[in-house]
């Protein structure tokens, strides 16, 4: 999983970058250890925007797919408790 990578990475660049921002002086060293603290940091928003809040099983959702005049028929029958004309509605726009 790409996660791992982006976290492991991510902690070892921040993790570096702040051992060698403060062991160093020179301005290079400095800017290339400030770098690599912001590439970890962006790495783990990377992390925490991508991965899945939950989930039940690996697999996706099924699409919903209606049959034609489907959408008149709902419409149609909105409200209405009396099965007699739900089944006039349901021959009407066949809805089976």
């Amino acid at each position: 999983m790409i996660w791992i990578t982006l976290i492991v990475l991510g902690a070892a660049l921040i993790a570096g970058g702040i051992v060698a921002y403060r062991g160093s002086r020179r301005t290079g060293v400095r800017a290339f250890s400030a770098a690599g603290i912001a590439a970890g940091i962006v790495m783990w928003a990377i992390v925490v925007m991508i991965i899945p809040v939950s989930s039940s099983d690996n697999k996706s959702p099924s699409p919903t797919i209606s049959p034609p005049g489907f959408e008149k028929f709902l419409e149609e029958i909105d409200g209405e408790s009396d099965p007699n004309r739900i089944a006039e509605a349901s021959k009407k726009h066949s809805v089976e």
